[in-house]
Parts: structure tokens; sequence; C-alpha cells
């Protein structure tokens, strides 16, 4: 499945780097990432194809912020 970049290239979707930004967002704002929360906020996201990376991102800030404020605002930024 691919997914569309700000700069309109396409990419192939990776989970991976959805899962290292939550975690790098988590080690910024000084918090524990966890697998449980990795795969909670992995298995919610709709992805489809052609979706925008900013799609994406706003459902993990979206997700984030259920679970964890001072996370998803490290991950906005």
């Amino acid at each position: 499945m691919e997914v569309r970049k700000s700069d309109g290239a396409f990419q192939e979707f990776d989970i991976e780097k959805v899962k290292n930004g939550i975690c790098e967002a988590y080690k910024t704002a000084g918090e524990e990432c966890n697998d449980f929360i990795l795969s909670s906020i992995a298995n919610g996201l709709y992805i489809y194809e052609k979706i925008a990376t900013s799609e994406i991102e706003r459902q993990v800030s979206e997700a984030l912020m259920s679970i964890n404020k001072k996370g998803a605002r490290a991950y906005l930024d």
C-alpha cells in the first residue's frame, strides 16, 4: 500500500516508521514507550491506498492524545 508524502511523492507504507516516530516522541517527552502502546495505536489506524502522511500523523496524534498528552505534543513538534 502506498502513502502520499507531503512533497507529492508516493512511498510504500511502513508501520515501523510510524512506531519509531511514536517511540521517539515518547523519548523526547521523557516517557517510556512500550509494545502495548505501539500495538494499540498501530492497530487502530485506518490506512488506505494513497493516504496522505498528514492523515496518518493526524490519526496517530489523536490516539496519543487519548493515551499520553505529553507524548502527543512531542509527536507533533
